[in-house]
């Protein structure tokens, strides 16, 4: 059976050969909808390209790894983790940032057909059933983190279980207006993990018979400066919570610049929760929930190299440990 052509591809689809290149090489310039109609005909013909094909069988030493945040502290510290287990193994690492949450599977739905890689790692990345079927049958030994489908190892923490941490913590100090300051969902394509933790925090606090109020509840976008803003509204209302549980270390620490600047006293009038145990949570006296970001990157790496090697290895979902760190602020 002759081998399908990118002119094959593009008849199928009903583009150019040249739109076709554009989305196996630059998504981009390609809107949508045409680039879901070529991903379709290239998974109808089993398409792929001839120098992809020419080394299909050969190792290239490389493993991919494509995040959502990687902008954030705690991608960094996972990546660590990976390129740590991988240089020892003498594997390259490619980094694909997939900037644009509303692009689903960007990155994801091409790199097995492009191939050059022996692996790929995804961080924060749902898989759409689509993009899980390409991955398989293009035969990428894939591991996910933050993130789970029953076809692909997994590793991640139990974020509601936190929630129930931070909660059950915050009642033994006596803290009875418990407030929860989080990370809002902007797309359909990206994990929110807030939402998780959040239920958890609610379900804990409803199980003791205090609940927790809409006003008490305030969800943004990521970093200091607008975690700052978000405290200084609940803190400025006519009754103030006497606790905040965050969804990030760096979300306190914008809780705390607020609690400072309005003259709120900490742990005194106001508890302060992290998440992550990023290194300057301990210079601030900030209690966290780590949830062993460098680990879960290691675990990760150590998963996939043994998938590489013994590719019928069972599907194992892997869930690492919490613990919450006590200091200064609470």
């Amino acid at each position: 059976m002759t081998r399908p052509t990118i002119y094959d591809v593009a008849q199928q689809a009903g583009v150019s050969a040249a739109t076709v290149s554009n989305v196996i090489n630059t998504p981009t310039k390609v809107n949508e909808n045409t680039r879901k109609r070529v991903m379709e005909a290239i998974d109808q013909l089993h398409y792929t390209p001839l120098d992809s094909h020419t080394r299909s069988r050969k190792s290239y030493n490389s493993i991919g790894v494509v995040g959502m945040f990687t902008t954030y502290a705690s991608f960094y510290t996972r990546l660590a983790g990976v390129l740590d287990v991988l240089r020892q193994h003498h594997f390259k690492t490619v980094l694909y940032d997939q900037k644009d949450p509303q692009r689903e599977g960007e990155h994801l739905a091409k790199l097995p057909i492009t191939g050059h890689l022996d692996g790929l790692i995804v961080m924060s990345l749902p898989l759409s059933q689509q993009v899980a079927d390409r991955l398989k049958d293009r035969h990428l030994h894939t591991i996910l983190l933050e993130t789970h489908h029953p076809d692909f190892c997994s590793v991640e923490v139990d974020n509601e279980k936190a929630g129930w941490l931070a909660a059950e913590h915050l009642l033994s100090k006596g803290r009875r207006r418990l407030a929860f300051l989080g990370e809002q969902q902007f797309a359909e394509s990206n994990i929110i993990l807030s939402s998780q933790r959040l239920k958890g925090y609610r379900e804990a606090l409803e199980a003791a018979g205090i609940g927790l109020p809409e006003k008490y509840i305030s969800l943004g976008q990521f970093g200091v400066r607008e975690a700052m803003k978000q405290a200084f509204e609940l803190l400025q209302l006519p009754e103030a919570p006497d606790a905040i549980f965050c969804y990030s270390d760096h979300q306190a620490a914008g809780v705390l610049k607020a609690a400072k600047a309005l003259g709120v006293k900490v742990p005194e009038d106001l508890a302060v929760i992290g998440f992550d145990d990023m290194e300057f949570a301990d210079f601030l006296g900030l209690t966290t929930i780590s949830q062993s970001l460098y680990d879960s990157g290691q675990v990760a790496a150590k998963l996939l190299l043994d998938r590489i090697e013994h590719p019928n290895l069972p599907v194992q979902q892997v869930t690492l440990p919490i613990r919450l760190i006590e200091r200064s602020t609470t």
